[in-house]
């Protein structure tokens, strides 16, 4: 039995829950641990890992690991990380108490080469002063955040990135989300078109570049949006909801196929 250890993305809220304005749509985890159940992994979501800098979080997520008892036993371990999580499960990958114990470093929708919309919301408040009030207006004050978004810049970002490369010893693979704007659900639509010039097509989840989410082994593209991902559909279409699913399970066969790799 595959042991699999779930590292969800940046989380201001730092509860580990899917947050959309005032509306909550479970845990970050939950579509994957479902996965896991399919499939017989035992799935591990690391909890408690707040919105700090990734080598913060990454600290949290050894304490609970330990405070789980999975430090000191001899089974493999697969780190799965989600958007910033993938940069957790990277510096992870280079701690000595897990030296010889990760299997594969899987990364989906990973900003390794840093994310635009990081920049962007750190300016919010200047540059879309419109979009920055919306979001206040539903419970999300970027202005308050901008301390924690500081540790996500690219210049960090890619600091981060020479500083935690691939391990020789370790599988590591990139999944990517890659969707046109059509198939954007309309908030993603408003926040990529705060983020590209009119007119100016970027490959992309709708959040992170595809260029910035390759890394090491590349293990495909799938036309899933940053929410998607992790099993999350906002599209109001149905037509798009479904395309979206089979896409996040096609992405979770893909993902299922390295884990199960001798």
């Amino acid at each position: 039995m595959a042991t699999v250890v779930f590292l969800h993305g940046l989380n201001t809220y730092a509860d580990g829950l899917v947050h959309f304005g005032p509306l909550t749509f479970g845990r970050m985890s939950d579509s994957w641990r479902r996965e896991g159940l399919k499939r017989g992994w035992q799935f591990i979501d690391v909890a408690g890992m707040g919105f700090g800098a990734v080598e913060d979080q990454a600290e949290k997520a050894i304490a609970y690991l330990k405070k789980e008892r999975l430090l000191n036993t001899p089974e493999p371990l697969h780190l799965l990380g989600h958007s910033m999580g993938g940069l957790v499960a990277r510096v992870l990958a280079h701690r000595p108490e897990l030296k010889g114990r990760i299997r594969s470093v899987i990364t989906i929708g990973t900003p390794h080469l840093g994310a635009d919309i990081t920049e962007h919301a750190m300016q919010l408040e200047q540059t879309s002063p419109y979009l920055y009030r919306f979001m206040k207006t539903f419970g999300y004050d970027v202005a308050k955040k901008r301390t924690t978004l500081q540790n996500f810049s690219t210049v960090k970002l890619l600091e981060l990135h020479e500083r935690y490369g691939k391990l020789d010893d370790v599988r590591c693979v990139s999944f990517v989300g890659n969707v046109t704007y059509e198939q954007l659900c309309l908030p993603y639509q408003v926040i990529y078109s705060k983020l590209h010039s009119r007119g100016q097509e970027v490959l992309s989840d709708g959040f992170i570049s595809c260029a910035s989410q390759r890394w090491a082994e590349d293990g495909g593209d799938f036309a899933v949006d940053h929410m998607a991902e992790i099993g999350v559909y906002l599209n109001v279409s149905r037509k798009r909801r479904l395309f979206a699913q089979s896409e996040f399970n096609r992405l979770a066969d893909a993902v299922a196929k390295v884990i199960a790799r001798p």
